[in-house]
This record gives structure tokens, C-alpha cells and sequence, in this order.
């Protein structure tokens, strides 16, 4: 464009001469940090240190944790193993309320 062409239509050319910016990445094809990577490994030390996994499973989990380069390649390596600090169920006594004294004096006589 030359000195004779109006600013706006100058200022006009600029922005469409730019391509247009690439979308976001969905979530799992996001890059895995090595921050993602270690906290999978966490879960599996913990799926395995309660006996969720075996040793050679928890070893297989663990290279492909190291080789993967995305968040979609983790999350199936941890999708069957409860996440940290989820609330395990109660044992049945657990649950129980607890039984007040008069209700013990009714059940013993």
C-alpha cells in the first residue's frame, strides 16, 4: 500500500495479512509437564504400595508414564486406580452408629 491510501484501510490490510492463530489443544492432547508425569508415577507408587498393582505392572506403567508426551497417553495408565486422597468406604462396623448406653442396657436385658 502506498502514502495515498487512507490509514483505516492501511490498518484494515494488517490485520487480515496476519494467519489466523491455531485453536487450543483439546485436553488430551495438551503436553504433559514433568510435573503431570510425576504425579501419575505418585498414584502408581500408591496403587502399588497397597497391593493394587504388581511389580511388573506397576514397572510397565511406570516407562510408559516416562514415554509419554501427552496428557491423553496418561490418563488410561492411572483410569483404573482410585485418585489420591479419595475417601475409601467405611468398613461395616464403621458405618454403624454408635450405641448409646441406654440402648446397650435394653439390648443386654
Amino acid at each position: 500500500m502506498d502514502e495515498k491510501t487512507p490509514l483505516r484501510k492501511r490498518s484494515a490490510a494488517r490485520h487480515t495479512a496476519r494467519p489466523p492463530a491455531a485453536p487450543p489443544a483439546a485436553g488430551s492432547d495438551v503436553r504433559a509437564s514433568d510435573a503431570d508425569r510425576d504425579r501419575v508415577a505418585e498414584i502408581l507408587r500408591e496403587a502399588l504400595a497397597e497391593g493394587r498393582l504388581d511389580t511388573d505392572e506397576h514397572a510397565e506403567r511406570i516407562e510408559a508414564v516416562y514415554r509419554a508426551r501427552t496428557m491423553g497417553e496418561l490418563r488410561p495408565l492411572v483410569r483404573d486406580l482410585p485418585r489420591p486422597g479419595a475417601r475409601r468406604l467405611p468398613s461395616r462396623a464403621a458405618r454403624r452408629p454408635p450405641r448409646t448406653a441406654r440402648a446397650a442396657r435394653t439390648a443386654t436385658t
